[in-house]
C-alpha cells in the first residue's frame, strides 16, 4: 500500500470554501449530446466504460479554474473535484483494474522522452467514454484541462496517472488500437503543445519543472479541489467533412488506484471549424444568476462573440436578431451586421441592456446565423441572452437559536430571493463572513446583525436573538371529557405570542410523543399525531419557529390517563401527564356570536360524558326554533334550518340520560351553583334540565 506524505493528509481540511458544483443527474448521451458537443458535429454510437460516478457536470468554475464548465471524466467519484470535504465521496462501481494496452503505452512513452528510467506497470480505475462524429468542417477541436492529486508529491514516479484521446477516421493512421471500421488505427490528440519531441500530458510531462508554463500550482486546494491542473489545453485535428471518425476519451490511475485524476472537457467546445456565436453575462468571470447568460437590470450587460475560424479574409454576417425584448426599449444595441475584417477572429457586441424599473416577465434577446458549411449543409448557430427584473434581497434566520452546553450557537443566514453569490458581514466579529458559523454567546443573552450584499449590490439585514434557556419540565393536568387545554410543561423554546401563563408564554415543541406497543408487544415512543388517543393535539405549529404550540381538545377513546414525551426545538426532552375525566355538568347562560371569535357559543361543560343528551331550544312565545337529539354541549345561536337566530332570550331544554335513581345527583351537577337552572327527576333513566339563554349580538 503507497503511504502518502504527512503533510498532505493534514493539510487536505485545509482549503478555502468551494463555490463550484458538479452534477451527476445526466446520462451518458447527455453528457455527451448536451454538455461536450457543441456547433458542427454530430455524433452516435456513445459506449461508457467504468463507473457511473466516475463523470459529471462541473459549473461555476469561472474565475477559480481553467475552465469555467465542462464534462469530468474522472479515475474516482467526479463529485469530489468541487465537494468542500475534498474526497469524501465514495466511488460506486470505479472499476480497480482495468486491461486498456494504448493508455499503459502512453504513459511508459513519457519517462525516456523526459530522461526518466521510471516505468507504469499497470492503468487502474478505468474511465473511458467513447462515440462516432461527424464533423461539418475540415477539422475538429475541444478544450481540455488535466488535473490530479498526485501533484507535486509523485512526479517522476511509477503513479504516473494518464489520460489520451484516441482519434481514428478517414485519413488518419496511428499505432492505437481502433474499432472495427476504422482499420488505419488511432492517434493520440492530448499533447504537450509544441513539445519537441510530442509529449503526451501526465504529472511528469507537466509540473513545475518540466514544461511549467502549463502548471498551475493548487496544494491547498484553493477554488477547487486538486493538488495542481494544468492551463486549458486544446486538442485538434484535420479531419474529411462529412466523414464518420471515432474519438475515445481514456483517463485511468497509474500502477494503483490512490489519489485521484481529472480530465475536465469544456462545455460546448467539441466542435467543427464553424461561425460560433458565444453569449456571456459573466461578471467578472463569476457566473451568475441562472448561469452566465443572464442579465439582471441595473446589475450586469452582457455581449454577443462571434467567432470565425477562418480569418484569412473580409467577412460580412448577416445576423438575425428576434426576441421578446426590444432594440431601443428593452436593450440599446442594434447588431444585425457584423463585419470582419482580415485578421480579426472574433467581434463582441455589447447588449446595453436598460433598466426600465417597470415590473415585467422574462424577456429574451436571440442572435442566429445560418450559413452553408463546409459538407454543403445549412447549419444554424445561436445564442441567446435572458433579461430579468431586479428584485430585492429576502432573508431567512434559523427561529430557534438552540445554545448548545458550551454556551455555543450556531448563526445562520439564508438568502432566498436576490442574486448569487452573496457577501456576509456579522456585527459579532469583522472576520464573521460566512453565511453560518459557531459564536461563543458567552453565556448571556444577546443579538447578533448581518448584513448581506448580492452580486448586484442590493444589501438586506437580519437580526438573530437568542435567549439563555429556562429548564425545560413538565407537569400533570387533570380535564374534562370534552374541555380544551394547552399541554402542562414550562421553560424550553418559546412560541411567540402564545397567551402568557403564570410562568410565561407556552413552550414550543418540534415532536409531542406517546407511547405504543409494536409487533412484539413492546411500548415504543411515537409521535402523536395521526393516533387516536383520548386527546387530540393540533397540529397547529407557528409560522415564526415552526413549533407546535401544545394546544389539544379530547379525544375519540373516551377518559383515562396518557403519558407525553415532549422535545422542544432544541431536542430538550422533558415528560407531561394529562388524565381525562367525566365531570359535572356546568351551565353557561349569556353568549354573544357576533363573530369577534370571543364567547360564541352557548356551552354546556362536560356533556361529552353523556351521549344521547336531547336539547331543545325555544322562543319567549314557545316556538320550537333549534333541536338536538345528540347534543355534546355547544349551539351556535342558529336554528333547525342553520340560519341565525336573532338576539333575545330564549329557553331550553336539556335530557340527559342519568340513572338518578342508583347514583348520586351529585355526580351529575352541582345544585348550589347552577341556581338559573332547574332540573327535574320525574322521568327513570333521565334528568330534565331547564333554563334560559340570553343571545346578545
Amino acid at each position: 500500500m503507497r503511504l502518502l506524505p504527512a503533510l498532505t493528509i493534514a493539510l487536505a481540511f485545509s482549503y478555502s470554501a468551494i463555490a463550484q458544483t458538479t452534477d451527476q443527474n445526466f446520462t451518458v448521451e447527455e453528457y455527451v449530446t448536451d454538455i461536450l458537443i457543441g456547433d458542427g458535429v454530430n455524433v452516435s454510437n456513445i459506449t461508457f466504460l467504468g463507473g457511473e460516478d466516475q463523470l459529471g457536470y462541473m459549473s461555476g468554475a469561472g474565475g477559480v479554474f481553467s475552465v469555467g464548465a465542462g464534462l469530468v471524466l474522472s479515475t474516482d467519484n467526479a463529485l469530489n473535484l468541487t465537494d468542500p470535504s475534498c474526497g469524501a465521496n465514495i466511488c460506486n462501481g470505479c472499476l480497480g483494474g482495468g486491461i486498456d494496452i494504448d493508455l499503459l503505452n502512453v504513459a511508459n512513452s513519457v519517462p525516456p522522452l523526459i530522461g526518466q528510467g521510471f516505468s507504469v506497470s499497470s492503468v487502474n480505475d478505468l474511465c473511458v467514454l467513447e462515440f462516432d462524429f461527424e464533423a461539418g468542417g475540415d477539422s475538429i477541436a475541444f478544450n481540455y484541462v488535466f488535473g490530479s492529486d498526485e501533484y507535486l508529491e509523485w512526479v517522476n514516479s511509477s503513479y504516473n496517472d494518464i489520460f489520451a484521446f484516441f482519434l481514428s477516421g478517414p485519413g488518419i493512421t496511428g499505432p492505437y488500437a481502433a474499432p472495427a471500421g476504422f482499420p488505419d488505427g488511432a492517434i493520440n490528440i492530448a499533447e504537450v503543445p509544441e513539445s519537441d519531441p510530442l509529449l503526451p500530458i501526465t504529472i511528469s510531462s507537466v509540473n513545475d519543472v518540466t514544461n511549467p508554463e502549463y502548471y498551475i500550482d493548487n496544494f491547498n486546494n484553493n477554488g477547487i479541489c486538486i493538488d495542481g491542473y494544468t492551463q486549458a489545453f486544446t486538442a485538434s485535428a484535420q479531419v474529411q467533412c462529412g466523414e464518420t471518425y471515432h474519438i475515445k476519451l481514456a483517463i485511468a490511475d497509474g500502477s494503483d488506484n490512490a489519489l485521484e485524476s481529472f480530465v475536465i472537457l469544456e462545455e460546448g467546445s467539441f466542435s467543427s471549424n464553424a461561425i460560433d456565436i458565444v453569449a456571456d453575462a459573466s461578471i467578472e468571470g463569476t457566473d451568475v444568476f441562472l448561469g452566465d447568460t443572464t442579465v439582471v437590470e441595473g446589475c450586469n450587460d452582457a455581449t454577443f462573440t462571434v467567432i470565425r475560424p477562418d480569418d484569412s479574409e473580409r467577412d460580412t454576417i448577416i445576423l438575425n436578431v428576434s426576441g421578446t425584448a426590444l432594440p431601443g426599449i428593452d436593450y440599446s444595441s442594434t447588431f444585425d451586421t457584423v463585419i470582419m475584417e482580415p485578421g480579426q477572429s472574433s467581434v463582441e457586441v455589447s447588449l446595453g441592456v436598460y433598466n426600465d424599473n417597470i415590473a415585467e416577465d422574462p424577456e429574451w434577446v436571440t442572435i442566429e446565423y445560418v450559413y452553408i458549411n463546409g459538407c454543403g449543409d445549412t447549419i444554424v448557430t445561436s445564442a441567446t441572452i435572458m433579461i430579468m427584473d431586479p428584485q430585492p434581497i429576502t432573508l431567512q434566520t434559523d427561529p430557534i437559536g438552540c445554545i448548545d452546553e458550551e454556551n455555543g450557537i450556531t448563526l445562520t443566514v439564508n438568502a432566498i430571493t436576490g442574486f448569487a453569490p452573496y457577501d456576509y458581514q456579522w456585527d459579532t466579529d469583522y472576520g464573521d463572513t460566512e453565511p453560518s458559523f459557531y459564536y461563543d454567546t458567552g453565556g448571556t443573552s444577546g443579538t447578533a446583525n448581518v448584513v448581506v450584499t448580492d452580486i448586484c449590490s442590493s444589501i438586506a439585514e437580519a437580526s438573530i436573538s437568542w435567549q439563555m434557556l429556562e429548564e425545560f419540565f413538565g407537569g400533570d393536568e387533570t380535564v374534562c371529557l370534552g374541555q380544551a387545554s394547552i399541554i402542562p410543561a414550562y421553560g424550553g423554546t418559546q412560541n411567540p405570542d402564545n397567551t402568557p401563563d403564570d410562568m410565561g408564554d407556552s413552550p414550543g415543541y418540534s415532536d409531542i410523543l406517546t407511547q405504543v406497543e409494536d409487533s412484539d408487544g413492546n411500548l415504543v415512543w411515537t409521535s402523536i399525531f395521526g393516533l387516536d388517543t383520548i386527546i387530540n393535539i393540533d397540529a397547529n405549529q407557528n409560522q415564526v419557529t415552526n413549533l407546535y404550540d401544545g394546544g389539544y381538545t379530547t379525544g375519540t377513546e373516551g377518559i383515562g390517563t396518557i403519558e407525553l414525551e415532549l422535545i422542544d426545538g432544541c431536542g430538550n426532552i422533558t415528560y407531561s401527564t394529562i388524565t381525562i375525566e367525566i365531570c359535572q355538568l356546568e351551565f353557561f347562560n349569556v353568549f354573544t356570536p357576533n363573530g369577534d371569535g370571543d364567547n360564541e357559543q352557548f356551552q354546556i361543560i362536560g356533556l361529552q360524558g353523556y351521549p344521547y343528551t336531547s336539547f331543545y331550544v325555544y322562543d319567549r312565545w314557545g316556538l320550537q326554533v333549534y333541536e338536538n337529539l345528540n347534543y355534546s354541549g355547544s349551539w351556535s345561536g342558529i336554528n333547525s334550518q342553520g340560519q341565525n337566530l336573532s338576539a333575545g332570550v330564549y329557553y331550553y331544554v336539556l335530557k340527559v340520560p342519568f340513572d338518578h335513581a342508583n347514583k348520586p345527583l351529585t355526580d351529575l351537577f352541582d345544585l348550589n351553583t347552577q341556581g338559573h337552572v332547574n332540573h327535574d327527576l320525574s322521568e327513570d333513566g333521565f334528568v330534565t334540565f331547564t333554563g334560559t339563554i340570553n343571545l346578545i349580538k
